[in-house]
């Protein structure tokens, strides 16, 4: 079973990689000469975002992580890349202020945090799985979101990806401190037994702040019972075997603004279709007739007639 599992995943993975190729290509052609994207991807170690695959030559990627991992994703993200000149690792961390701080480094890349875990684990009387967490300890630097923006003259960042092991709500603050990106991308914490509750805190900020949550994809607790949620979530909710709690959420936040075709661009990019056709359908008088050709024939070939008739 977990053998299908990872082919499968290896398929999916192909696909997109496949079909990306042609998103890219029709989001460069609708950006045109306008400025590229900024794309701000925050805790971009261990593993490299495939969306950003769709942004390829429309988007300067900034990827950001203070593990030496983030070489690994970086190189590994350029092999799919046309436009590899376009992406640039930071290998710092990110914080409410420029310092330096204590990295604990995990055996597993992911187990890696600025949060003290020892000194939380103590506190709460929670027993460390050491085969995951720290081994070591390590002094980097790092900066407050403005500072980077500064030193590396970059842009404000329009799409933001923060997954960083219990500091989120400090890593927002800081990106919110100098943007309202048009996009947030982030990993925050539920029920999870050594980082606080995030999710309540920044969902309210963000509301506050006019941005909606547009998906949710949860975590749970007990990974023995992975296949059991998998059929609970999609079929079987009503009339559950068993249930585990949520520890994490990776969560998608879009700015209510302006509606132009920039953000159609970014939600195509991102996968949101119906979002991007909502905006689409208001401004497409406005939108150049080559780009609104261009756009009609997306649509047409990826959502479904019965949705959006007029189409």
């Amino acid at each position: 079973m977990e053998t299908w599992s990872r082919l499968k995943r290896v398929i999916v993975s192909k696909i997109f990689i496949r079909k990306s190729k042609k998103t890219s290509l029709l989001l460069r052609t609708l950006l045109g000469i306008n400025k590229k994207i900024s794309f701000l991807d925050i805790g971009a170690g261990n593993r490299y975002l495939t969306i950003l695959l769709n942004f390829d030559g429309c988007a300067n990627v900034s990827m950001v992580d203070p593990h030496k991992n983030l070489y690994w994703s970086y190189e590994n993200l350029k092999k799919q890349l046309i436009y590899k000149d376009l992406i640039t690792p930071y290998n710092v961390g990110i914080g409410k202020k420029t310092t330096k701080k204590t990295l604990y480094i995990g055996k597993k890349s992911t187990g890696s945090t600025f949060v003290d875990i020892f000194k939380v684990s103590k506190k709460k009387k929670i027993k460390l799985d050491m085969d995951y967490f720290s081994i070591s300890e390590e002094t980097v630097k790092v900066f407050k979101v403005s500072d980077l923006l500064i030193k590396y003259k970059l842009k404000k960042p329009e799409i933001v990806k923060i997954d960083v092991e219990g500091l989120e709500l400090d890593v927002l603050d800081s990106v919110l401190d100098v943007s309202k990106p048009f996009l947030i991308q982030i990993e925050s914490n539920i029920n999870s037994n050594l980082y606080s509750n995030t999710f309540n805190q920044i969902h309210k900020k963000l509301v506050s702040l006019n941005y909606y949550l547009v998906t949710f994809h949860p975590l749970y607790n007990y990974p023995e019972y992975s296949s059991v949620n998998k059929k609970l979530i999609n079929d079987y909710y009503d009339y559950p075997r068993i249930r585990s709690k949520i520890m994490m959420a990776d969560s998608i936040y879009i700015l209510k603004k302006k509606n132009t075709l920039r953000e159609i661009i970014m939600l195509i990019g991102y996968g949101f279709l119906t979002e991007a056709f909502q905006i689409f359908d208001k401004i497409e008088k406005k939108i150049e007739i080559k780009n609104r050709k261009k756009l009609k024939i997306f649509f047409k070939e990826h959502i479904p007639k019965t949705i959006f008739k007029n189409l």
